[in-house]
């Protein structure tokens, strides 16, 4: 008797090749001495006792009976072990006439345990089995998805203590600080209460090494007067406490800002409550948009070195956190502005297997770089494998996450030699607040770059705009080394491919022929300059126009976009900076050779991101820098338009479109392939509303009032979201050419089973020319008519034009026509007259010979319908072979036409010069089906800026079990304390109690909570209802119109917006001790009441506003409390009441 192992998927060894996996099924063989098994009994080995041992007691064994009908010789039985460890199965037999055998297995007798079952008998042909674990399955989960913008100390977790430096990001004009810094006002002061290491010997900071101690201290920090003006920089915040023994500082526990705004509602701003002035509004709105950083510097950024000779990183500073006076307290702890993690849902595969750690990405990609996650199978930062490396490793199941709005640490795309850190330290011109901002450079909006200024986008409420994050993480069993890639949860479940789609421009040359001009390969332009007959290429390092971002799109490499071509070199330190994102450079800009001399940019040309997704998935996630040029944020606090180029005000440089790949009939000779718009939620746009008056100053009302919101897509990451659709289709290049990709025509014959094609055969009829198309021939058959009717083709239409294709397959004279391809179309009409006759595009007959002109030959080919030019489009089908683009000289011969025998590569190269995507899509993509998705671009970078162009540096599948999109927002309030008022306020404080009484009739109370509560407000909407002609009141010119900021009907278009968009606000009120009270809270509901009174009419409305903090303010605006609920009592400080 004997007893093997099989892989049920099909193996031919003896038993599990030495190791078996758990939840794999297989197959076990029982080989009897004679044919009358009638029953069989197998004991697997993987039963187990109440304490989790395994044994072959029957009691606990996992055993089946297999019954057979008629009595065999051999049994074969699946199996699934779902533990790891060594199995020794046992079997027994009863035969046909009932006789049962003893007990066999592979142990040896004296080796028996006391739980095997008896009789038992050794047989050593009863093989065992050693099961080990499998890929475990990493499952991420966060206990709430949207997080205040907060306090991130995770650089002195991991570098150890540091400085702090102060900056002021460039929201702000000079004059507007100058606002801030009012001789009675003073400036700002903001105390950071923090856990400082000090020296215990000395005061000097170069004694902490011989003993040192964390104290807890506040420290009070103030900027007014010079300091606003100065070229200061980073300022260093313990370089202003002398004479302290401070080394440096360990964490920041608390940002408190006690120095807040001084208007609104006072006469000038200050003093006794009396009318707002403009005065009043322009303090208002540089309170709304200052924002103070508290930063340090990170030693592993400047332990990487020089980039390149040109732009290095010097002194790179990191956000810790920011305040404003719209959310002027933070808390390290506070659980509105940390996430927790959790991995505890993660399973190792056996049932039997524990976890040993998990290692995640927080989503900050490099900015984080002493945090920064990479990918196992290579040298830091180039890893390409499939899960991360013990760089954010943790053995806990929960982490603790803080977020802080980042730009990118080296810079906006790194910019170029224009835009690159100088020498002396100035800041990187197209660099982020974190780059090296030295003393010799001012914190205002005029002297920071269009670039600086463009990546701290303010909204119209001069909030941030949202941040989004994806969360990753995939965690390591107990049962495989570290770092053992086979059990490591993966993180590459649905790893797309990106490919950078360069195509061109529509309709642009001087002939008559509407079809796409571009490369007709992938890799470079290779089709044919008039005149020459020879192929232009243009070097894809010159004119980018195709590049595979595959790598790109899902390694973490700090680096340079400009250096998008897969085989750069260059510096950080050791680590080349090829790949390190998903590339935009020369954004729909490319030349693509004679007939495409000029560069057409806009909409002219739409370049397109190709991305294959092995599975379906409703969610891809972009990680891109902060950049959102053209909305104002410069040009509007400079009073400039024409940063980027544009003479009539802020523009939105591009714009996208996703597009899915959808098809009918798949698989057969009537397979359509077409590109169908995604409705999706994008949430990489910002937007900023305009009005058509600010757009272009000197054509006021020549085109109408209004106003509109102007978006800047690809400025942010995000997720984009979409409903999966019904008809998204699988595909694979041999797909979509009838299953020919990259087979040479003369190994393919006419009953080739794996190709889809209709065989027909006839002869050579005649040859005429197309007036600009060149020459066509027809092929006539008794039958072809037959073939295609039988094939449901009814119309001539049903073949069309430069849709299918016909391979002529067999000569009766074997001429070197053969093995070629023709379009079927006849010029620009179909190719297929509806009877027994077909039409054929050649051009050109010496650089494509038609077939033989003699009639008595009988060739016998192949239709086939080609989707290439449908799945990846931009590219044509012809090229001109003629000796001008003038009509009557235009001969458009089939690409690869001259070739013989064709090789069926239609738009892809194989060639795989300088990196191009020909080789690694047709390695890719030739036989595996995935499911395309495009991103269609339009537009470009205005002037081809260094620089200007979105920065995408990962595109993700968001919808995988061990990832999850985290939103970061800015709490930062608006500030309403500016707007008009007519009626009073009142507001209420209350208490929640339980209330009972005894029996004897004693009352107890106790407070349970704080309801919550609103504050109603009234006012008016005035203005006249003509707003057209030299009388309008919309654009007023020498005066303020309806739309400008300040008036009356401004402040009730705000106030709805504020409504509509469920932004936050405050409002100050001020008490009869001179101290204020101000409420935090959201505007729930606005009533309008329109006057019936004409153009003149006074319009009423009032809002509510929920109230869910308030705090305490002394009489020059200090705070006294921290914000806490209406009714609770708060934290004072100095302060023995609550509201005066």
């Amino acid at each position: 008797m004997s007893f093997d192992f099989t892989d049920v998927t099909g193996s031919t060894s003896s038993g599990i090749s030495g190791t078996g996996t758990v939840f794999t099924e297989y197959s076990a063989t029982v080989s009897g001495t004679d044919d009358d098994m009638a029953a069989v009994y197998i004991d697997w080995g993987d039963g187990q006792t109440p304490d989790g041992t395994f044994t072959n007691d029957k009691r606990y064994a996992n055993y089946q009976w297999v019954q057979l009908t008629d009595p065999k010789g051999t049994v074969n039985v699946k199996h699934t072990y779902t533990s790891t460890g060594t199995f020794k199965p046992i079997i027994q037999v009863i035969n046909n006439a009932g006789f049962a055998s003893a007990y066999y297995g592979a142990a040896s007798t004296g080796s028996l345990a006391a739980d095997y079952p008896l009789p038992y008998k050794q047989e050593t042909t009863v093989s065992g089995c050693v099961i080990e674990d499998g890929q475990a399955t990493g499952i991420l989960k966060a206990d709430k998805r949207v997080v205040k913008s907060g306090i991130d100390n995770t650089l002195f977790e991991t570098e150890g203590p540091n400085g702090l430096w102060a900056f002021i990001a460039p929201t702000c004009t000079e004059a507007e600080l100058q606002y801030i810094d009012d001789p009675e006002d003073k400036g700002i002061e903001c105390h950071i209460n923090c856990t400082l290491r000090v020296s215990s010997y000395g005061t000097g900071t170069t004694w902490g090494d011989l003993g040192s101690s964390d104290v807890v201290r506040t420290l009070a920090y103030q900027i007014s007067g010079s300091d606003f003006t100065s070229n200061r920089g980073f300022d260093d915040i313990l370089a202003r406490l002398t004479g302290q023994p401070i080394l440096k500082r360990c964490q920041v526990v608390r940002v408190n800002w006690v120095k807040l705004i001084k208007c609104g509602g006072t006469k000038d701003g200050y003093g006794t409550q009396g009318p707002l002035n403009t005065r009043d509004i322009a303090i208002s709105d540089a309170w709304n948009k200052f924002r103070l950083f508290i930063c340090s510097r990170s030693s592993t950024w400047e332990n990487l070195g020089v980039r390149t000779a040109s732009s290095g990183i010097q002194q790179a500073f990191t956000p810790i956190c920011y305040v404003s006076a719209g959310d002027p307290v933070k808390y390290s702890d506070d659980p509105d502005r940390n996430v927790t993690f959790d991995f505890s849902q993660s399973r190792a595969k056996a049932s039997n297997g524990s976890l040993t750690n998990y290692k995640f990405d927080d989503g900050c990609s490099y900015y984080k770089i002493w945090n920064c996650w990479q990918l196992n199978d290579g040298d830091k930062f180039l890893g390409t494998g499939n899960y991360f490396t013990d760089e954010t490793m943790t053995t806990g199941s929960t982490y603790k996450a803080q977020y802080t709005y980042r730009t990118d640490p080296l810079g906006l795309n790194n910019g170029g030699d224009a835009q690159s850190i100088v020498s002396g330290g100035a800041m990187n011109i197209t660099g982020s607040a974190y780059a090296n901002h030295s003393s010799g450079t001012k914190w205002t909006a005029d002297n920071a770059t269009k670039y600086q200024v463009d990546q701290f986008f303010l909204n119209d409420f001069f909030s941030f705009a949202d941040q989004y994050y994806l969360a990753r993480m995939s965690t390591q069993p107990a049962s495989a080394a570290n770092l053992s890639g086979a059990n490591v949860s993966s993180l590459s479940g649905n790893r797309m491919q990106i490919y950078r789609i360069a195509g061109g421009a529509v309709g642009k040359d001087s002939g008559d022929i509407n079809h796409e001009i571009a490369s007709t390969k992938l890799n470079y332009s290779d089709w044919r300059d008039v005149g020459s007959g020879t192929p232009v290429t243009t070097d894809l390092l010159s004119s980018y126009p195709t590049i595979d971002y595959t790598k790109a799109g899902y390694t973490n490499i700090p680096g340079d976009s400009l250096q998008y071509h897969g085989d750069g070199t260059g510096g950080l330190g050791q680590y080349p900076i090829a790949n390190s994102s998903v590339s935009l450079y020369n954004l729909n800009d490319t030349n693509f050779g004679t007939f495409d001399s000029t560069s057409y940019s806009g909409d002219d040309r739409q370049e397109k991101l190709l991305m294959l997704l092995p599975n379906q998935t409703n969610t891809l996630f972009f990680d891109i820098a902060n950049f959102a040029p053209q909305l104002g944020q410069k040009t509007s606090q400079t009073g400039t338009h024409t940063d980027y180029g544009s003479s009539n005000g802020p523009q939105a440089p591009w714009k996208f479109e996703m597009q899915y790949l959808s098809g009918r009939r798949i698989g057969t000779i009537h397979q359509e392939l077409e590109w169908k718009p995604l409705e999706i939620r994008d949430t990489t746009t910002v937007s900023r509303e305009f009005t058509m008056t600010m757009l272009n100053p000197t054509q006021v009302n020549t085109s109408g009032n209004r106003y509109f919101m102007n978006s800047s897509m690809l400025s942010k990451s995000g997720p984009v979201s979409f409903d999966i659709p019904a008809d998204w289709v699988k595909m694979s290049l041999s797909g979509a050419s009838a299953g020919t990709f990259n087979r040479v025509e003369n190994t393919l014959a006419t009953g080739t089973s794996d190709v889809v094609q209709m065989n027909v055969s006839g002869a050579f009829k005649d040859s005429t020319a197309v007036s600009g198309y060149g020459l066509t021939f027809a092929f006539s058959g008794s039958g072809i008519s037959d073939v295609l009717k039988a094939n449901n083709f009814t119309e001539t239409s049903d073949i069309g034009s430069y849709k299918y294709a016909f391979f002529p397959k067999i000569d009766s004279t074997t001429t070197d026509t053969m093995n070629a391809m023709y379009w079927l179309a006849s010029g620009a009409a179909d190719g297929w007259d509806g009877d027994d006759t077909i039409y054929c595009q050649y051009g050109d007959a010496t650089e494509c010979p038609p077939l033989s002109a003699t009639t008595a030959n009988c060739i016998t080919g192949s239709i086939r319908r080609i989707n290439m030019y449908e799945m990846i489009s931009g590219y044509t089908k012809v090229y001109n072979q003629g000796t001008s683009n003038a009509t009557a000289d235009i001969e458009l011969v089939p690409v690869d036409g001259s070739v013989r025998p064709y090789p069926n590569l239609y738009n892809v190269t194989q060639t795989n010069t300088n990196a191009g995507v020909g080789q690694s899509m047709e390695t890719a993509w030739q036989n595996t089906e995935y499911y395309p998705l495009r991103m269609v671009i339009s537009g470009g970078a205005v002037n081809n800026d260094d620089g200007f162009f979105p920065a995408i540096k990962n595109i993700f599948d968001a919808n995988q079990s061990n990832c999850v999109v985290i939103k970061e927002i800015d709490n930062s309030a608006y500030g309403m304390s500016t707007h008009p008022i007519t009626t009073d306020i009142s507001f209420s404080m209350a208490g929640t109690y339980y209330q009972a009484v005894s029996r004897k009739g004693k009352v107890h109370l106790q407070r349970t909570g704080t309801p919550i509560q609103s504050i109603g407000f009234e006012s008016v909407d005035l203005g006249e209802y003509n707003l057209s002609g030299s009388g309008s009141s919309f654009g007023k010119a020498g005066g303020k119109g309806l739309k400008d900021r300040g008036t009356l009907h401004w402040y009730y278009r705000m106030a709805r917006r504020l409504q509509e968009n469920s932004r936050r606000v405050y409002y100050d009120l001020q008490q009869k001790d001179s101290t204020y009270i101000r409420f935090w809270g959201v505007i729930n509901n606005l009533q309008a009441t329109y006057g019936a009174d004409g153009d003149k009419a006074v319009n009423r409305y009032s809002f509510n506003m929920i109230v869910d903090e308030v705090a305490l303010l002394d009489n020059v605006k200090r705070l006294m409390t921290d914000p806490y609920p209406l009714g609770a009592e708060g934290t004072l400080r100095g302060h023995s009441g609550q509201f005066g």
